[in-house]
């Protein structure tokens, strides 16, 4: 059937007007539904990054109280930077001192906030009474309070060049990535024995003396008595009993344990039957051997104190005195007195965990089966594994959860002790049912201040 003309300018009318009514919105709610989507994209990732970037400010600040303001001014000027007003006609409607707030009311956690409303103009929906749109978007961030021990070995072999200088200037640098007066930090050091030379405290910085002032005293001399070491830093994590703190441990050393401290009431030294020892005498101390490299028919050391030794003390510890003991005289007579060495070591830890196992060597093992005190790689495997033992003892810990990392210095540290202590994720046996640490190595001291704030960086990242 035709058609009329008349038919078909009625259609033509009737197309213009759904064209006009319908289709034409349509397509302009699309366009600007498409504008009003990017610029949603966009200011949630400005947000996003400004709320991490004020984060990280925070990190950087040596007293939070008196820096908020300049803190929040970072995070202004950076959400600003991102997303730039007038970029496609668009305004932020929130007034800039609005934009960021930081709240740290909550127990040991600040809370970052980046919130904004901007206002975005419509190209097409204007033509409908609507001009322009608003989109709002909120960022956080949070950072947790730290609980963090630095463990640091300033043994003999950290003072042939300037491995100690360099140390002192690495660890004092590192302190400025925490925040003084709301993270906890503090310092053991070690060497024939171990020293809570800075008790943990928020003024690690303000304090009078501080952590720092402390720092600039170590001293580098005498063994490795690293799980002395550990075992004190495990107690103070427990003292500080920050459940909802990050508790870390950051384990410095340029060489393997060397040195235990034997006598305790649960595992007591067994006297050697032809000593000269009163009997009534209760042996305690520290045992050593030379070195890193066992010689065997080389002498081995004791008993000495394990009375914690100034930092800055550059003496060889004193002998523990006790009546008619042969070591009384000449420390490499310990072994005329020490029948053998104990289980475990004074803090618990087995001297033969399966870390460094012995074998069936009867140089090492006498004939009753216990381990010699004698003999240069009994002592070092009783070292190596005391320290191994106090790390697991660290690590499995589901109260506080600590992490351990690790720095290494120089050819002579064992890697995969090191990468064992932190569960190091390239380490072979690495546990992820644990938490994950890292292990750094410093090919050479001028390296211990990259070291030290390359693992700031992850503690800080992690809290985060």
């Amino acid at each position: 059937m035709a058609v009329s003309k008349r038919e078909r300018g009625a259609s033509l009318i009737l197309f213009t007007m759904i064209t006009a009514v319908v289709l034409i919105p349509i397509v302009g709610l699309a366009v600007d539904g498409a504008v009003l989507f990017w610029e949603k994209a966009r200011l949630s990732a400005s947000v996003d990054a400004a709320a991490l970037a004020t984060g990280r400010a925070l990190n950087t600040s040596q007293a939070l109280t008196t820096q908020l303001s300049t803190i929040e001014q970072i995070g202004q000027n950076y959400f600003l930077a991102n997303f730039q007003p007038g970029q496609m006609g668009t305004s932020v409607v929130t007034p800039t001192a609005n934009l960021v707030s930081i709240d740290a009311s909550q127990l040991n956690v600040i809370t970052v906030t980046v919130q904004a409303t901007v206002s975005v103009p419509l190209y097409f929906m204007r033509l409908f009474g609507t001009p322009t749109a608003s989109v709002s978007d909120t960022g956080k961030a949070q950072r947790r309070d730290l609980n963090v021990i630095f463990v640091i070995d300033r043994s003999g072999s950290m003072n042939t060049g300037t491995e100690c200088s360099d140390l002192r200037n690495a660890i004092t640098d590192s302190l400025n990535y925490f925040i003084d007066g709301r993270d906890t930090l503090g310092l053991i050091t070690f060497q024939y024995s171990a020293a809570l030379d800075w008790g943990p405290a928020k003024t690690f910085i303000s304090g009078s003396p501080s952590m720092v002032s402390k720092v600039n005293q170590l001293y580098c001399y005498g063994a490795t008595n690293s799980s002395m070491a550990l075992s004190m830093a495990h107690s103070q994590i427990t003292a500080l009993n920050g459940q909802s703190k990050l508790n870390v441990v950051i384990f410095f050393t340029d060489g393997y344990p060397t040195a235990l401290n034997i006598g305790s009431t649960a595992d007591p030294v067994t006297i050697a039957s032809s000593s000269s020892c009163n009997a009534s005498d209760v042996l305690a101390g520290v045992v050593t051997m030379p070195g890193q490299s066992p010689n065997d028919s080389g002498p081995t050391y004791g008993l000495y104190v394990s009375t914690p030794m100034n930092i800055s003390s550059s003496t060889d510890p004193s002998i523990a005195a006790r009546t008619g003991c042969s070591f009384n005289t000449n420390s490499q007579n310990m072994w005329k007195d020490v029948a053998y060495l104990p289980a475990h070591d004074a803090y618990g830890n087995l001297t033969d965990n399966g870390y460094q196992p012995f074998g069936a060597d009867s140089r090492i093992y006498n004939s009753g089966g216990h381990l010699r005190s004698d003999y240069q790689s009994s002592v070092l495997y009783a070292a190596f594994n005391t320290a191994d033992a106090a790390g697991q003892s660290i690590r499995t810990d589901s109260t506080y959860s600590p992490i351990i990392y690790t720095i290494g210095l120089g050819s002579s540290v064992d890697t995969d002790f090191l990468k064992r202590l932190a569960n190091d994720p390239s380490y072979s046996n690495y546990n992820s049912s644990l938490a994950k640490g890292q292990y750094v190595y410093a090919s050479d001291s001028s390296q211990l201040d990259s070291a030290f704030r390359e693992i700031a960086s992850m503690v800080l990242k992690l809290s985060q």
